[in-house]
């Protein structure tokens, strides 16, 4: 196995901390879908709060098929604080 030390910054991507609208999806997500864990409802959380997200790329098939999380981003696109669906896969 190759191992290779790569820090955060090296990754270059923006990982912003939960702010209160996405502790509260959260919260939402634990408490409606048991078989999501809270690592897996803050990484729901944030893809729902970007109104210009379309895609959340998981293995996790407690997340892929999720009616909270489709319900969840259907609700948001329809108040409008969202542009588009999010479609949760494990494939583009």
């Amino acid at each position: 196995m190759l191992s290779v030390k790569v820090g955060i910054k090296d990754l270059k991507v923006d990982t912003p901390p939960p702010n209160k609208k996405i502790i509260e999806l959260a919260l939402c997500i634990l408490k409606e879908d048991r078989n999501i864990d809270p690592t897996d409802a803050i990484i729901s959380a944030h893809a729902l709060s970007d109104k210009n997200s379309v895609y959340l790329f998981t293995m996790d098939t407690g997340m892929i098929g999720s009616m909270v999380l489709t319900t969840i981003s259907e609700n948001l696109k329809n108040n409008r604080e969202r542009k588009y669906k999010l479609k949760v896969t494990n494939s583009f």
